[in-house]
């Protein structure tokens, strides 16, 4: 599995995630796949699926990450990463049988509620071993804020894209809509409060409309939903 740093990829200095993480795996799994290298994706799926001193599943999703295994000793992120979780899905990097439960954790604990998705589940509280004081110098700071739980649509195309690969077309459409209601409503607005759906105000201007990775992703899920075909 390729390592990496901690706050080394999107999610900026939240949350503290290092080692083998899932989402990055996930995009590797892919990259793997483009470039017909077969060996080594099943490789990487294997450890990541199978392993018993290494794997990320662990039985109804993928740990955010996983880290110090040495004997007894290991460090594993346990909450819920949405968005490594469903690029799984849609790269296959889980089998029909992991997406499926993956899909339903969703539904269970209703991580797509009020609109898909929220970031993490569940939040990240002061009181949790996970929590770094530096969460504080930006809106992850406040639970159901920013990547700590908050909602960004951006994600929620995946978790379009994750039910079009199951063939849930009718759940993707109702996801799709949500989607769009909250767009136009908050005008491809960044992230939204994961417990109201409401756009907070924010003292870093990260509640800026206009987010083309927002409305890109739309797009995407859009066309791939008219096709009924994952176009990634």
């Amino acid at each position: 599995m390729l390592e990496q740093l901690p706050t080394t990829d999107w999610q900026d200095a939240f949350p503290h995630r290092y080692g083998h993480t899932i989402n990055t795996q996930a995009l590797y799994f892919k990259v793997l796949s483009i470039y017909h290298d077969g060996k080594k994706a099943q490789k990487l799926a294997d450890v990541v699926n199978n392993n018993s001193g290494l794997r990320l599943w662990n039985g109804e999703f993928y740990y955010s990450y996983r880290w110090k295994n040495h004997r007894r000793y290991k460090e594993i992120g346990d909450w819920f990463d949405s968005l490594g979780n469903l690029l799984a899905i849609i790269f296959e990097l889980a089998d029909e049988n992991k997406a499926k439960k993956i899909l339903e954790y969703i539904k269970k604990n209703k991580i797509n509620m009020p609109y898909p998705v929220k970031a993490i589940y569940p939040a990240i509280e002061k009181s949790s071993k996970y929590w770094q004081d530096y969460y504080l110098d930006c809106e992850a700071g406040r639970p159901n804020h920013y990547l700590n739980a908050g909602i960004w649509t951006y994600i929620g195309g995946f978790y379009v894209l994750a039910l079009i690969k199951m063939k849930k077309f009718k759940e993707a459409q109702n996801e799709l809509k949500k989607i769009a209601e909250v767009s136009l409503k908050y005008n491809f607005t960044e992230w939204l409060n994961g417990l109201t759906g409401k756009m907070g105000g924010s003292e870093s201007g990260s509640q800026e409309g206009n987010q083309a990775w927002n409305a890109g992703m739309y797009i995407l899920a859009y066309e791939s939903l008219k096709r009924k075909k994952v176009l990634l």
